[in-house]
């Protein structure tokens, strides 16, 4: 008898710890598989949540008779967590959420759900979620033969700009380089002690006006062929000069420290150079879609009105048809959406998305977050957004968008990217004095060291 009992005791733990290894190995708490529930994880900050949640209410709301229960995990942190789970395929949520990351490397590990028949399904009737999608993004997600992501988001970004302070003082809304640094000069001169700019040292969004002017000297043709990385020549482009050259005389003073800025601009972080901002400590503020939904906590109603100003034109630009300048907008598209290849309810989590990846879901998620996304779908009868929100929107639909998307191998692995060997340059111009001509040289000479060894490693 005490065998037997010893024996059942033995099974008993074994049994136990096997449950125990799964629910540890594979995800949080009892399988999702088969089930109707659903673990989301994303990431938490300007834009919030309430976005998904209303996602998911009116997911449910058309599938009364199948409804989904889902388990949100937000963090700020999430973009960095994504990848160690997938590398210890452990705590995997059945979709993922991130910002502007290296992505592609997960799916060239086979880590990633490929997405093609996501792509195929019908998101509207007679649509096709490629269908649905705006031109330059159709490509977001391709890795190889296989499309791995959706992207979550587009908006404008550029410079924002305290509207009540300009119509206080009578200050003009700048349209040309030129005009925005003679405004700099009316109001670094302007009584009260205020800035042109708040910026931030830590999250250098200096990226989002010059990467524009880059755009606009170059053209948008040679802007996307610098993202093909067919040869380390692409990393002369003028306009990758010309771009850092009005950086460089809108910001950097020339003996180690910054011009027009609110003090203290290089050690602050974003939320910090946005209070200044708001608090009227600065005029004008390299921004995003996202600036007024990120501090509406901090902004007392009536207090300020702000909006964003199509990107002024650099001297030189390219024109149109109409021998007028190109209108051109840095969309930011970077964000992503995904879905682990080990992920324990993929089809729910795919039925999911392509439920949301409608016109009225696209509607939806503007009406809440106060940006668009990239699909074909009109933002004009879209009811009860602020001025701000308008503004972006109105460059997001009268726009060329910029999109930051390579199917090279070189960039999926992260061997190259707009700013090799700086991450960005900002800083070392301003601190070290470099100069845009010598950032430029110094990218280019790293890359044609490195490239016969890449290619090699690449095969």
């Amino acid at each position: 008898m005490k065998n037997l009992w010893k024996k059942l005791f033995v099974l008993f733990a074994a049994a136990v710890l096997a449950l125990g290894v799964v629910a540890c190995g594979k995800g949080k708490g009892t399988s999702r598989v088969g089930t109707n529930k659903l673990r989301i994880s994303f990431v938490e900050a300007g834009y919030g949540r309430q976005w998904l949640v209303s996602w998911i209410d009116a997911y449910n709301a058309a599938h009364p008779d199948e409804p989904i229960e889902v388990e949100l995990e937000g963090s700020s942190q999430m973009t960095g967590e994504i990848g160690t789970r997938l590398d210890a395929e452990s705590n995997l949520s059945d979709i993922f959420i991130g910002l502007t990351t290296n992505w592609q490397s997960w799916a060239k590990k086979g880590q990633l759900e490929p997405l093609d028949d996501l792509y195929a399904s019908e998101v509207d009737p007679g649509v096709t979620l490629t269908d649905f999608m705006v031109e330059g993004v159709r490509d977001f997600g391709k890795v190889g033969q296989n499309k791995y992501a959706i992207p979550l988001n587009d908006g404008a970004a550029g410079i924002a700009y305290n509207k009540t302070m300009f119509d206080a003082r009578g200050w003009e809304v700048p349209t040309t380089v030129a005009e925005l640094e003679t405004l700099c000069n009316t109001i670094s001169a302007a009584p009260g002690n205020i800035a042109p700019f708040s910026w931030s040292g830590q999250a250098m969004y200096w990226d989002f006006p010059v990467m524009t002017w880059w755009a606009q000297y170059e053209g948008v043709e040679n802007f996307n062929n610098f993202y093909k990385f067919d040869s380390p020549e692409v990393f002369q482009q003028t306009g990758r000069v010309k771009a850092l050259e009005v950086f460089q005389s809108l910001i950097c003073r020339g003996n180690g420290t910054a011009k027009n800025s609110a003090d203290g601009s290089m050690s602050k972080n974003h939320i910090e150079a946005q209070m200044a901002f708001i608090q009227g400590k600065a005029a004008m503020i390299p921004n995003g879609a996202w600036l007024e939904y990120e501090m509406r906590n901090n902004i007392e109603p009536g207090s300020i009105e702000i909006r964003m100003m199509p990107t002024p034109v650099i001297a030189g630009a390219k024109t149109g048809a109409d021998g007028q300048p190109i209108k051109l907008n840095n969309t930011m598209a970077g964000d992503f959406i995904i879905i682990p290849k080990l992920a324990e309810n993929k089809e729910l989590a795919k039925k999911f998305l392509q439920f949301v990846h409608s016109d009225a879901m696209s509607k939806l998620y503007t009406q809440k977050c106060g940006a668009p996304r990239p699909f074909k779908y009109s933002v004009k009868d879209i009811t009860d957004l602020s001025g701000f929100t308008r503004s972006c929107l109105d460059i997001w639909e009268n726009s060329v968008g910029l999109y930051e998307i390579s199917q090279s191998p070189l960039f999926q692995v992260n061997y190259v990217n707009k700013w090799p060997s700086y991450g960005q340059p900002y800083g070392v111009m301003i601190t070290d004095n470099e100069s845009p001509q010598t950032v430029v040289n110094t990218m280019y000479s790293y890359v044609q060291s490195q490239w016969s060894s890449w290619a090699a490693i690449l095969g």
